[in-house]
Order: structure tokens, then sequence, then C-alpha cells
């Protein structure tokens, strides 16, 4: 009994840190697409 709990504590624990990582990576490349846009918009409007 206490060995499963253990196993399921870590599948959690993985599928957790799985998610974050995901919604990071997800994150960065949504910041990323934002950044280039807004440079671009700058750039065809002659803002810099």
């Amino acid at each position: 009994m206490k060995y499963s709990i253990q196993g399921r504590f870590k599948d959690l624990v993985l599928l957790g840190s799985k998610i974050v990582a995901n919604s990071i990576v997800h994150t960065a490349l949504l910041l990323k697409k934002a950044v280039i846009e807004s440079v671009t918009l700058m750039l065809s409007t002659g803002a810099i």
C-alpha cells in the first residue's frame, strides 16, 4: 500500500513538472512572438 502511494506521488510530481515545463516553454514562445511583432510594427512605422 505504502509503495503504491509513493509511486503515485512520483507520477504526480513528474506530471506536474512536465506541465510546468510545457507552460514555461509556451509562455516563452508567446513572449518571443509578441516581441518580434512589436519590433516589426515599430520598424514598419519608423518609430526606431
